[in-house]
């Protein structure tokens, strides 16, 4: 069968230093992805600590939802991607496009449903997360235009998760670069030229749903580019797809999502219940861990590139029932990603006064951020495992069993968070520990979980069962 023009991963030889070199070369447009987003990040954050203390304190407690509305659009992009790779792997271009076709409708309509109920209950989300009743006008700005226009991220997640099941990683990278470039060069605009009395959150928030418009258009005429307009005449006819079909593969893609991607949900619904915990603590503790979530966003570049770069290399392996390859594969992103995620905490640890001045000049506040960057990285690092565990289970679509592991995990994550940080008094500390005890747990029962699922009787029932639901 032919494969996919323009979208099939690489041929690959025998050998683990293949496989190392293939990890590396699929990592790096992702890296650098990351690495751009969080120096605009860090830019934003520049931005709007200019702009207002309070905005970094709003944004810090509400962001957390914004993250669950913009999660949960991963029901559908990540169930796709689990059928996509394999199918990119094999080269069924008349199923892809058919699958394809159901991803990007589904998650608009499914956006648009999302958009409209975030809005409506603004007010009791922002009680839910116990922000301060004296920055509800800052918090409805903000999550009325970031949540309220989720759709086109809807789009934009969809179109991403297209791309990197076939292995396009430099088109994500274009793609974000546009979204990026295009949001801080907009915040930059608001906070020069704009006087100051007349900024507001809303200028600041919108400036993101401008650039990520850019980014879903760069995609949508990239894929027919490289996609749709590979298809030939057969295949044009043949990617048609009736009322019944539609819905017939959105169960499919359901079957996977749901777990699949009510992963990420669970976890980030136990770190907004740690936030808001961290919001019973005071503001002060919501400014630290506003920094402290700049901080992480780079040291979680590597362990997210190397997740990302291995799960379609797992998926199409897997598709293409090439086992030793994709187990290649899995251990060279685990240990890479450990590996780098701990020498870059180490780099903060030294330089991490230096980074946190570009923020604030309180020497107080600084001591305080460096006390709890311990924990933070201790966490990063035990959650560097994590990220590839997680996305190598998707890969060959084992969903349901790390979902309930995420439930127990999450639940030991809040009893701990809550019981040290509140109910013994330990505060920020006691809720960092919190997080460190969830993805310690997490990282051990993975790993044995991947082992046994791996095993060569196993893992072609798995096989088995993603081919008939394709």
């Amino acid at each position: 069968m032919r494969r996919i023009k323009g979208v099939s991963v690489r041929q690959m030889h025998d050998g683990s230093g293949d496989e190392r070199k293939n990890i590396f070369a699929f990592s790096v447009p992702i890296m650098l992805e990351l690495l751009l987003t969080s120096v605009i990040g860090t830019g934003t954050q520049y931005y709007l600590n200019g702009f207002s203390k309070d905005a970094v304190a709003t944004v810090g407690s509400l962001s957390f939802i914004t993250n669950i509305v913009v999660n949960l659009y991963s029901l559908i992009s990540v169930g796709g991607s689990i059928l996509l790779a394999p199918m990119a792997g094999t080269g069924n271009k008349t199923k892809a496009a058919r699958l394809i076709h159901v991803m990007i409708r589904g998650n608009f309509l499914f956006g648009v449903l999302c958009s409209t109920l975030s809005v409506v209950f603004t007010f009791p989300l922002m009680k839910m997360m116990h922000l301060d009743p004296s920055l509800y006008g800052m918090g409805a700005q903000y999550l009325i235009v970031s949540c309220g226009f989720s759709v086109i991220q809807s789009l934009l997640t969809t179109y991403i998760a297209i791309f990197r099941s076939f292995c396009q990683m430099r088109s994500v990278l274009a793609a974000n670069f546009i979204v990026y470039i295009s949001c801080f060069t907009g915040n930059a605009a608001i906070y020069y030229l704009v006087p100051r009395g007349y900024q507001n959150l809303i200028m600041y928030t919108s400036t993101g749903i401008m650039g990520q418009i850019l980014g879903v258009l760069f995609l949508a005429v990239r894929l027919h580019k490289t996609f749709w307009n590979s298809l030939t005449i057969e295949e044009k006819r043949g990617e048609r797809i009736r009322i019944s079909d539609f819905f017939r593969i959105l169960k499919n893609i359901l079957s996977y999502g749901i777990f699949g991607g009510s992963e990420v949900l669970v976890y980030v619904a136990g770190l907004t219940i740690c936030t808001s915990l961290i919001g019973m603590v005071g503001t002060r503790a919501l400014l630290i861990k506003s920094y402290l979530a700049i901080i992480g966003g780079y040291m979680e570049i590597f362990m997210t590139g190397f997740s990302l770069a291995a799960f379609p290399l797992i998926g199409q392996n897997f598709g293409r029932g090439d086992y030793d390859k994709m187990r290649k594969n899995f251990s060279w992103a685990v240990w890479y990603s450990i590996l780098f995620t701990t020498v870059t905490g180490a780099l903060f640890l030294i330089f991490g006064r230096n980074f946190l001045r570009l923020f604030t000049q309180d020497k107080e506040l600084i001591r305080d951020t460096m006390a709890i960057l311990i924990l933070q990285i201790i966490m990063e690092v035990a959650k560097a495992p994590v990220a590839v565990e997680a996305m190598a289970m998707k890969a060959i679509g084992a969903t349901v069993v790390p979902f309930l592991l995420d439930i127990l995990s999450g639940s030991l994550e809040v009893l701990t968070a809550w019981l040290l940080g509140i109910r013994l008094g330990m505060g920020l500390k006691g809720i960092f520990i919190g997080y460190i005890v969830e993805v310690s747990f997490r990282s051990v029962v993975l790993w044995f979980i991947w082992q046994k699922d791996t095993r060569e009787y196993k893992i072609r029932m798995m096989k088995e069962k993603i081919d008939k639901r394709e």
